[in-house]
């Protein structure tokens, strides 16, 4: 089993692309992730990586804000409703 992709909150997306699972695992211990965090810590090419960002976002499940100290940053995670929702 490969942790990057079968964790709890992997299960919320059944059916998903490895890409899209990855990415909920990743951010699963609720720190928020750079652009470059992600990629660097799922092995995901930056396009595949902004697909997933993208459908996870348009679906609800993550959040992203821009860093106040360089604004060429953002930073990604997992929407505070969805721990209570992952957790169960």
């Amino acid at each position: 089993m490969d942790p990057h992709t079968n964790c709890a909150s992997s299960a919320l997306v059944p059916g998903a692309p490895e890409s899209v699972r990855k990415v909920l695992c990743t951010l699963e211990d609720r720190e928020p992730k750079t652009n470059k965090q992600l990629q660097e810590e799922t092995g995901l090419p930056r396009r595949t990586l902004y697909s997933a960002l993208r459908r996870l976002e348009d679906e609800g499940l993550l959040g992203h804000r821009v860093s106040l100290r360089d604004t060429r940053q953002t930073y990604w995670y997992l929407d505070e409703n969805l721990g209570a929702v992952a957790a169960s």
